[in-house]
């Protein structure tokens, strides 16, 4: 298939090189992803912690009083580290992406904690998630629209009632 580009056609393009948020890292949703990273980081790191304090000088009541105090500060630490790592994965999932890399970047970022073993979606993040990428699709969808790049005819209608279902 042969396309010519015109002004006409090339204007938009152009405009949607311009816009910053569409090609940069502008989207909030890596501001996000680098917060969860650094939050999963921390408490991996309270966990190796406590795992060490464990194998050297055992559990619980068996320690001297010092020891207990010390496993009951690792346990407080890594109590409010698995806080703080559920509250960025939390955040993470309802930050709308901007932009389809951001996009791409949150479900590649959440396939990769899921492989490493962390339950990033349990319960109802999942549903949180479809809604956060509906919402995401509907925005880039408006801004393409915006820019010119898909015509109105195609564009997304957020309407259901209002869309063609076949004959």
């Amino acid at each position: 298939m042969n396309m010519i580009v015109t002004a006409a056609t090339a204007a938009p393009l152009t405009t949607a090189i311009a816009d910053p948020e569409m090609v940069s890292g502008a989207d909030p949703v890596f501001a996000a992803i680098r917060n969860h990273r650094a939050a999963n980081a921390t408490l991996e790191e309270c966990l190796i912690l406590k795992s060490r304090f464990e194998e050297k000088h055992g559990f619980g009541t068996g320690c001297n009083p010092t020891m207990q105090a010390v496993r009951a500060e690792l346990d407080r630490l890594e109590d409010k580290a698995g806080d703080a790592e559920r509250d960025a994965a939390d955040s993470m999932i309802t930050t709308i992406p901007t932009t389809l890399p951001g996009l791409r970047e949150m479900f590649r970022y959440i396939i990769e904690r899921h492989e490493a073993g962390d339950d990033i979606l349990d319960g109802e993040a999942w549903l949180v998630l479809v809604s956060t990428t509906v919402a995401a699709l509907e925005k880039i969808a408006l801004k393409a629209r915006w820019c010119g790049l898909v015509p109105e005819a195609m564009s997304f209608d957020p309407n259901p009632a209002l869309q063609y279902h076949g004959d």
